[in-house]
């Protein structure tokens, strides 16, 4: 069965690599980029079964379909730029004998300054990331895209696929710039206050690091959590302020 796998990029020099090593079982890989200033697009210009795309930034849910119409295969697997497909999954997929009237969800091993995450509700995540094209696509969301699974039946592999999203602190206040503003963008109009911003925040962090165990991950589970206040408390924040401008 052939397949195409799809990335978005932007800036993601640090850990392309390492991904499109993973995927060099794949027929062909569609690279649709965002404007990217460092080294990415060379290095995914070296591996023979890349092609690259250019395009704006859409939203996160748009790009994503259209980079499976740059595809040449049905079947496509939706990888991020951060993330690698382990040889356990790799031998898994090469025995799977796929169903377009499936889709098929991989658990998640979430990497923190080179450390496992074993709670903190990032352990194991699942998301669907195969699937028939001519059967579903990925939601129109700005952010928190998804794949759309009405009428079709979920196959869970239990191989994961390692996720190296947090290198630095940095990459924490980058993705929450990003995320928060995004889900302003897409909530505007919708009702918020500060004491909505600020107990959305709280709960978030409560979840996280006593309901989701993030306190047996050590300092790595707080920051985690902290995080998680932060991204709830900014996002509601923002769309307050921007409610009052409008």
């Amino acid at each position: 069965m052939k397949i195409s796998a799809t990335i978005i990029t932007k800036n993601s020099a640090r850990t392309i690599e390492k991904t499109l090593n993973s995927l060099s079982f794949i027929d062909e890989i569609i690279i649709l980029d965002n404007g990217s200033t460092d080294d990415t697009l060379k290095i995914a210009s070296s591996f023979h079964n890349v092609k690259i795309h250019i395009a704006e930034f859409i939203g996160f849910g748009p790009l994503h379909n259209l980079a499976i119409e740059k595809a040449h295969h049905d079947w496509i697997l939706s990888i991020d730029s951060d993330e690698v497909i382990t040889n356990e999954l790799k031998q898994a997929l090469e025995k799977q004998h796929l169903d377009s009237d499936c889709v098929y969800s991989f658990a998640f091993q979430n990497i923190l300054f080179g450390k496992k995450v074993r709670h903190s509700g990032w352990y194991s995540d699942r998301h669907i990331r195969l699937f028939h094209r001519n059967k579903t696509k990925f939601s129109d969301d700005f952010v928190h895209e998804k794949i759309l699974t009405e009428g079709l039946k979920e196959i869970r592999f239990k191989d994961h696929i390692e996720h190296h999203s947090y290198l630095e602190v940095s990459d924490f206040l980058r993705k929450l710039q990003i995320y928060t503003d995004l889900f302003k963008e897409q909530n505007l109009g919708n009702p918020s206050s500060f004491s909505k911003a600020f107990w959305h925040g709280c709960f978030a962090f409560f979840k996280t690091f006593f309901l989701q165990l993030g306190f047996l991950d050590g300092k790595n589970g707080f920051i985690i959590a902290f995080y998680q206040f932060q991204t709830a408390f900014y996002k509601y924040l923002k769309l307050w302020e921007a409610n009052r401008k409008c």
